[in-house]
């Protein structure tokens, strides 16, 4: 079955301190580093408007996909992760 995913939420990550820091992105278990004063962008297309579940602890940042959701990284407009599998 074709799952339509017209609805885009995008959420940007911005990483202020002088330390990389850890981005997960679930339920992928992708574990990302978001350099020093870097910014990226996450994608998410999902067949529902919502907004992306995003989790903040002192060692990382967790991103959740959205249900049936196809997630992608960006910085500077360059991809730097996607899935290739939509979240269940």
């Amino acid at each position: 079955m074709d799952i339509k995913r017209d609805h885009r939420s995008v959420v940007e990550l911005t990483n202020c301190t002088t330390q990389p820091l850890r981005v997960w992105i679930e339920p992928w278990a992708e574990d990302l580093i978001l350099g020093s004063n870097q910014t990226w962008h996450v994608v998410c297309d999902s067949p529902k408007p919502e907004p992306i579940p995003i989790e903040i602890h002192t060692d990382c940042v967790v991103v959740h996909g959205l249900s049936q959701s196809l997630v992608r990284v960006l910085c500077d407009g360059e991809l730097v992760w996607e899935c290739y599998l939509p979240s269940p």
